[in-house]
């Protein structure tokens, strides 16, 4: 039987109408339900009128800047508060951490990092998308707590470039996609995405080790490590569906892409992970559960 789950309700607070319409629009087509303020002292009345559960915040802005409106919320509980600026002024991240920021995204940012920071956010605060029952809601949220200790994809990208072409050990990448996730989340809310790519990261960090898996995306993980372990990389992740039933999710879609190679063949980081990303969306696409290829059955790309 399907569920309606309340929504998060996010504050988006900007004076640039631009700004402010463009996380607007991400954070709606996360699922999530918006409301804007122009300025801070419109922001603090919205707070004060609504359940709110997560605000976005410019940090320069006329009658109250966004240190003030962090200080403000941060003095009435405990809502996250995440500043999102393009000011270069210098120490402007200490500041807005000093002032109560839960974290601080610079502008242009990529729109996967900033989710990133609000779901991980949400994750640790009583967002209205978990779960209706408490135990359900302590155990989704144990389980979407591996996900802060998962590096993103900055880091995957220096991970792979930090190979030495030297190295001739076949390597191996591999992504896990959540095929189904907009309609888990519509049926479950947002932390039944977290809770599910938690438990994953969890058994792959079991069998990789910490540094070696990553959340690159809103719904999905990557797996960098010796061709020797992918079995045991792609068997962690196979054994994940059964431990679905404690967290009561049903109807859970993964699909995994890998791609072998050798570092001493000079390919680059784009070349492997789209590799990657190509043999999962095969997957996908053929209703197979894991599609695994070979680089090096190509020419390296010319740097």
């Amino acid at each position: 039987m399907t569920t309606n789950v309340p929504r998060p309700v996010v504050l988006v607070v900007d004076d640039d109408t631009v700004n402010q319409k463009l996380l607007a629009d991400i954070c709606t087509a996360e699922g999530y339900d918006v409301v804007t303020a122009d300025d801070g002292e419109r922001a603090i009345e919205v707070f004060g009128q609504r359940k709110i559960h997560i605000v976005l915040v410019d940090a320069t802005m006329p009658r109250m800047d966004g240190f003030a409106v962090c200080r403000q919320i941060r003095a009435d509980g405990d809502v996250p508060v995440i500043m999102v600026t393009a000011s270069m002024e210098p120490g402007i991240q200490n500041r807005a951490l000093e002032a109560g920021a839960t974290a601080f995204v610079s502008k242009p940012f990529r729109v996967y990092e900033l989710t990133r920071h609000i779901r991980s956010a949400l994750v640790a605060y009583r967002s209205p998308s978990e779960p209706p029952t408490s135990q359900r809601r302590f155990v989704r949220r144990q389980a979407a707590s591996a996900l802060t200790r998962l590096p993103g994809a900055v880091d995957l990208r220096l991970r792979l470039r930090r190979e030495p072409e030297s190295d001739d050990e076949e390597r191996a990448c591999m992504v896990v996609r959540f095929v189904n996730e907009r309609q888990l989340s519509a049926r479950e809310g947002r932390h039944a995405i977290d809770a599910v790519l938690g438990a994953v990261g969890e058994s792959l960090l079991s069998a990789l080790g910490e540094g070696a898996v990553f959340w690159s995306d809103t719904a999905e993980l990557v797996g960098v490590m010796a061709a020797k372990q992918l079995e045991a990389a792609v068997e962690a992740t196979r054994s994940v569906p059964g431990g679905f039933a404690l967290l009561q999710l049903e109807g859970v879609v993964l699909r995994l892409g890998a791609v072998r190679y050798r570092p001493s063949a000079g390919h680059d980081v784009d070349t492997l992970l789209q590799s990657a990303r190509s043999a999962v969306e095969a997957a996908a696409g053929g209703n197979e559960p894991i599609v695994i290829r070979n680089l090096d059955a190509v020419p390296a790309t010319s740097p």
